[in-house]
Protein backbone atom coordinates (compact mmCIF):
# COMPACT_ATOMS: atom_id res chain seq x y z
CA UNK A 1 0.00 0.00 0.00
CA UNK A 2 1.46 3.51 -1.12
CA UNK A 3 1.87 5.51 1.87
CA UNK A 4 0.30 8.74 0.14
CA UNK A 5 -2.87 6.72 0.38
CA UNK A 6 -2.66 5.99 3.96
CA UNK A 7 -2.07 9.20 4.88
CA UNK A 8 -4.74 10.27 2.68
CA UNK A 9 -7.09 8.16 4.73
CA UNK A 10 -6.18 9.38 7.79
CA UNK A 11 -6.95 13.04 7.39
CA UNK A 12 -10.18 12.43 5.94
CA UNK A 13 -11.25 10.66 9.06
CA UNK A 14 -9.32 13.15 11.53
CA UNK A 15 -11.01 15.35 14.20
CA UNK A 16 -14.05 12.99 14.06
CA UNK A 17 -16.21 10.70 15.65
CA UNK A 18 -16.19 6.97 14.00
CA UNK A 19 -17.80 3.86 14.06
CA UNK A 20 -15.95 0.42 12.83
CA UNK A 21 -17.73 -2.18 10.66
CA UNK A 22 -15.63 -5.40 11.43
CA UNK A 23 -16.36 -8.82 9.79
CA UNK A 24 -14.95 -12.41 9.65
CA UNK A 25 -11.58 -10.86 8.24
CA UNK A 26 -11.06 -8.82 10.70
CA UNK A 27 -10.63 -12.24 13.17
CA UNK A 28 -8.75 -14.36 10.24
CA UNK A 29 -5.41 -13.05 11.71
CA UNK A 30 -6.54 -14.66 14.98
CA UNK A 31 -6.69 -17.99 13.68
CA UNK A 32 -10.15 -18.04 12.89
CA UNK A 33 -11.29 -19.87 9.58
CA UNK A 34 -13.54 -16.98 7.17
CA UNK A 35 -17.10 -18.15 6.21
CA UNK A 36 -16.66 -16.82 2.45
CA UNK A 37 -13.75 -17.10 0.10
CA UNK A 38 -12.26 -19.69 -1.41
CA UNK A 39 -10.72 -21.13 1.72
CA UNK A 40 -14.12 -20.08 3.88
CA UNK A 41 -16.49 -22.60 5.55
CA UNK A 42 -19.26 -22.34 3.18
CA UNK A 43 -16.73 -23.21 0.26
CA UNK A 44 -16.88 -26.99 2.08
CA UNK A 45 -20.56 -26.60 3.47
CA UNK A 46 -23.81 -25.37 2.40
CA UNK A 47 -25.15 -22.10 4.19
CA UNK A 48 -28.51 -22.77 3.70
CA UNK A 49 -28.09 -26.10 5.27
CA UNK A 50 -25.80 -26.12 8.05
CA UNK A 51 -26.05 -22.74 9.19
CA UNK A 52 -30.00 -22.52 8.78
CA UNK A 53 -32.09 -22.72 10.77
CA UNK A 54 -34.12 -25.16 9.96
CA UNK A 55 -31.38 -27.40 10.40
CA UNK A 56 -31.49 -26.76 13.96
CA UNK A 57 -34.85 -27.76 14.13
CA UNK A 58 -35.06 -30.93 12.21
CA UNK A 59 -31.31 -32.17 12.37
CA UNK A 60 -29.66 -30.72 15.90
CA UNK A 61 -27.01 -33.00 15.82
CA UNK A 62 -25.59 -31.52 11.90
CA UNK A 63 -25.65 -28.31 13.46
CA UNK A 64 -23.96 -29.44 16.51
CA UNK A 65 -21.05 -30.26 13.77
CA UNK A 66 -20.72 -26.81 12.42
CA UNK A 67 -21.00 -25.36 16.02
CA UNK A 68 -18.18 -27.40 16.98
CA UNK A 69 -15.73 -26.67 14.04
CA UNK A 70 -16.16 -23.29 14.91
CA UNK A 71 -15.50 -23.68 19.02
CA UNK A 72 -12.12 -24.99 18.79
CA UNK A 73 -10.48 -21.63 16.70
CA UNK A 74 -12.64 -19.84 18.71
CA UNK A 75 -11.60 -21.23 21.88
CA UNK A 76 -7.89 -20.47 20.77
CA UNK A 77 -8.05 -16.97 19.43
CA UNK A 78 -6.55 -14.12 20.77
CA UNK A 79 -6.87 -10.47 19.89
CA UNK A 80 -4.63 -8.77 17.54
CA UNK A 81 -2.83 -5.41 17.00
CA UNK A 82 -6.06 -4.22 15.33
CA UNK A 83 -8.17 -5.11 17.84
CA UNK A 84 -6.30 -3.69 20.21
CA UNK A 85 -6.30 -0.38 18.54
CA UNK A 86 -9.90 -0.21 18.21
CA UNK A 87 -9.95 -0.67 21.91
CA UNK A 88 -7.48 2.43 22.56
CA UNK A 89 -9.47 4.72 19.97
CA UNK A 90 -12.93 4.05 21.64
CA UNK A 91 -10.60 5.08 25.11
CA UNK A 92 -9.45 8.04 23.43
CA UNK A 93 -13.02 9.38 22.73
CA UNK A 94 -12.41 8.61 18.87
CA UNK A 95 -13.79 5.78 17.95
CA UNK A 96 -18.11 5.80 19.30
CA UNK A 97 -17.71 1.41 18.96
CA UNK A 98 -17.37 -0.92 16.58
CA UNK A 99 -20.38 -2.80 15.23
CA UNK A 100 -19.40 -6.17 14.29
CA UNK A 101 -20.83 -9.63 12.37
CA UNK A 102 -18.54 -11.53 14.04
CA UNK A 103 -19.19 -13.43 16.89
CA UNK A 104 -16.26 -14.79 19.09
CA UNK A 105 -15.90 -11.82 21.56
CA UNK A 106 -12.48 -10.63 20.19
CA UNK A 107 -13.37 -7.19 20.60
CA UNK A 108 -14.40 -7.17 24.22
CA UNK A 109 -11.31 -9.26 25.30
CA UNK A 110 -8.90 -6.43 23.59
CA UNK A 111 -10.97 -3.48 25.94
CA UNK A 112 -13.73 -2.55 23.47
CA UNK A 113 -16.60 -1.46 25.60
CA UNK A 114 -19.21 -0.42 23.10
CA UNK A 115 -19.78 -3.60 20.74
CA UNK A 116 -22.75 -3.84 18.41
CA UNK A 117 -22.73 -7.54 18.22
CA UNK A 118 -25.10 -8.04 15.09
CA UNK A 119 -24.77 -11.53 14.45
CA UNK A 120 -24.99 -12.63 18.12
CA UNK A 121 -22.25 -14.30 19.98
CA UNK A 122 -20.80 -17.73 20.46
CA UNK A 123 -20.00 -16.63 24.20
CA UNK A 124 -23.07 -17.57 25.65
CA UNK A 125 -25.24 -20.78 25.59
CA UNK A 126 -28.74 -20.63 25.34
CA UNK A 127 -31.70 -23.03 24.62
CA UNK A 128 -33.90 -22.96 21.48
CA UNK A 129 -36.85 -23.81 23.16
CA UNK A 130 -36.84 -21.69 26.71
CA UNK A 131 -34.57 -18.82 25.42
CA UNK A 132 -33.23 -19.13 28.92
CA UNK A 133 -29.15 -18.72 29.21
CA UNK A 134 -27.63 -21.85 30.59
CA UNK A 135 -24.12 -22.19 31.91
CA UNK A 136 -23.64 -26.41 31.15
CA UNK A 137 -22.40 -28.61 33.47
CA UNK A 138 -19.24 -30.33 32.90
CA UNK A 139 -19.07 -32.33 29.81
CA UNK A 140 -22.99 -31.70 28.83
CA UNK A 141 -21.36 -30.17 25.43
CA UNK A 142 -19.78 -33.26 24.60
CA UNK A 143 -23.04 -34.53 24.26
CA UNK A 144 -23.97 -35.31 20.48
CA UNK A 145 -27.30 -32.62 20.79
CA UNK A 146 -26.76 -31.00 24.25
CA UNK A 147 -30.12 -30.67 26.24
CA UNK A 148 -31.53 -28.07 28.66
CA UNK A 149 -31.82 -29.69 31.49
CA UNK A 150 -35.19 -27.57 32.33
CA UNK A 151 -37.12 -27.68 29.22
CA UNK A 152 -35.33 -30.72 27.63
CA UNK A 153 -34.76 -28.37 24.29
CA UNK A 154 -31.77 -28.40 22.10
CA UNK A 155 -28.86 -25.93 23.65
CA UNK A 156 -26.97 -23.68 20.99
CA UNK A 157 -24.72 -20.92 21.02
CA UNK A 158 -26.51 -17.54 21.22
CA UNK A 159 -25.86 -16.65 16.87
CA UNK A 160 -27.77 -15.68 14.52
CA UNK A 161 -28.39 -18.68 11.95
CA UNK A 162 -30.00 -17.97 8.45
CA UNK A 163 -33.42 -17.62 8.72
CA UNK A 164 -33.23 -15.65 11.85
CA UNK A 165 -34.00 -12.02 13.08
CA UNK A 166 -30.72 -9.77 14.53
CA UNK A 167 -30.89 -9.08 17.71
CA UNK A 168 -32.99 -6.10 18.39
CA UNK A 169 -30.52 -4.49 21.19
CA UNK A 170 -27.47 -5.36 19.19
CA UNK A 171 -29.11 -3.74 16.34
CA UNK A 172 -30.77 -0.57 17.76
CA UNK A 173 -27.01 -0.02 19.47
CA UNK A 174 -25.51 -0.02 15.94
CA UNK A 175 -27.92 1.93 14.27
CA UNK A 176 -27.30 4.63 17.10
CA UNK A 177 -23.66 4.66 16.92
CA UNK A 178 -24.57 5.02 12.86
CA UNK A 179 -26.75 8.15 13.33
CA UNK A 180 -23.93 10.14 15.70
CA UNK A 181 -21.20 8.90 13.70
CA UNK A 182 -18.84 11.53 11.55
CA UNK A 183 -17.27 8.33 9.59
CA UNK A 184 -17.17 4.51 8.91
CA UNK A 185 -14.40 2.20 9.11
CA UNK A 186 -14.89 -0.87 7.37
CA UNK A 187 -12.43 -3.61 8.71
CA UNK A 188 -12.41 -7.35 7.06
CA UNK A 189 -15.85 -7.24 5.28
CA UNK A 190 -17.14 -8.06 2.12
CA UNK A 191 -20.53 -6.02 2.56
CA UNK A 192 -22.52 -8.63 1.36
CA UNK A 193 -24.64 -9.81 3.87
CA UNK A 194 -28.11 -7.28 4.68
CA UNK A 195 -28.52 -5.46 6.77
CA UNK A 196 -25.00 -4.93 7.96
CA UNK A 197 -23.84 -3.93 4.42
CA UNK A 198 -26.17 -1.39 4.23
CA UNK A 199 -24.25 0.63 6.95
CA UNK A 200 -21.25 2.40 5.24
CA UNK A 201 -24.09 3.38 2.66
CA UNK A 202 -25.90 5.23 5.59
CA UNK A 203 -22.45 7.14 6.53
CA UNK A 204 -21.43 7.66 2.54
CA UNK A 205 -25.21 9.00 1.70
CA UNK A 206 -24.79 11.90 4.34
CA UNK A 207 -21.70 12.96 2.68
CA UNK A 208 -19.26 11.31 5.08
CA UNK A 209 -15.94 9.45 4.66
CA UNK A 210 -15.85 5.60 4.99
CA UNK A 211 -12.09 4.08 4.46
CA UNK A 212 -12.04 0.13 4.19
CA UNK A 213 -9.84 -2.50 5.09
CA UNK A 214 -8.85 -5.79 3.29
CA UNK A 215 -7.51 -7.97 0.24
CA UNK A 216 -9.69 -6.77 -2.21
CA UNK A 217 -12.17 -3.89 -2.44
CA UNK A 218 -16.15 -4.26 -2.37
CA UNK A 219 -18.66 -2.80 -4.29
CA UNK A 220 -18.53 0.23 -2.84
CA UNK A 221 -14.93 1.18 -3.62
CA UNK A 222 -15.43 0.38 -6.86
CA UNK A 223 -17.33 2.60 -6.91
CA UNK A 224 -15.49 5.20 -5.66
CA UNK A 225 -17.65 5.64 -2.94
CA UNK A 226 -15.32 5.17 -0.34
CA UNK A 227 -11.28 4.71 -0.34
CA UNK A 228 -9.97 0.71 0.08
CA UNK A 229 -6.83 0.13 1.89
CA UNK A 230 -5.16 -3.22 0.81
CA UNK A 231 -4.26 -5.27 3.61
CA UNK A 232 -5.05 -6.63 7.35
CA UNK A 233 -6.42 -5.22 10.31
CA UNK A 234 -3.33 -5.90 12.44
CA UNK A 235 -1.11 -4.09 9.31
CA UNK A 236 -3.27 -0.94 8.80
CA UNK A 237 -5.85 -0.19 11.82
CA UNK A 238 -2.99 0.99 14.35
CA UNK A 239 -1.31 3.58 11.75
CA UNK A 240 -5.02 4.29 10.75
CA UNK A 241 -6.40 5.37 13.74
CA UNK A 242 -3.01 6.65 15.37
CA UNK A 243 -2.78 10.69 16.33
CA UNK A 244 -2.07 12.86 12.93
CA UNK A 245 0.78 15.21 13.57
CA UNK A 246 0.21 19.04 12.87
CA UNK A 247 -2.69 20.92 11.91
CA UNK A 248 -5.43 19.06 11.18
CA UNK A 249 -8.07 20.06 8.82
CA UNK A 250 -11.63 17.96 7.89
CA UNK A 251 -11.21 16.62 4.14
CA UNK A 252 -14.59 16.63 2.01
CA UNK A 253 -15.20 13.43 1.02
CA UNK A 254 -14.37 14.30 -2.63
CA UNK A 255 -11.13 14.60 -1.58
CA UNK A 256 -10.71 11.28 -1.91
CA UNK A 257 -10.56 11.16 -5.79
Amino acid sequence: MKPACLERARRALAGRYLVALTGAGMSVESGIPPFRGPDGLWSRLDPMVEGHVRTLDTDPGRSWRLFRMLAGPIAAAQPHRGHAALARAERSGRLLGVVTTNVDGLHQRAGSRSVAEVHGTARRIVCHRCGRDVRPGPGQLDEPVPRCLACGGVLRPAVVLFGETLPDEAWTLAMRMIEDAEGLVAIGTSLEVQPAAGLPLLIRRRGLPVVEIGPEPTELARQELSLWLPGTAAEIVPSLLAPVRGRLRRWLFGGFR
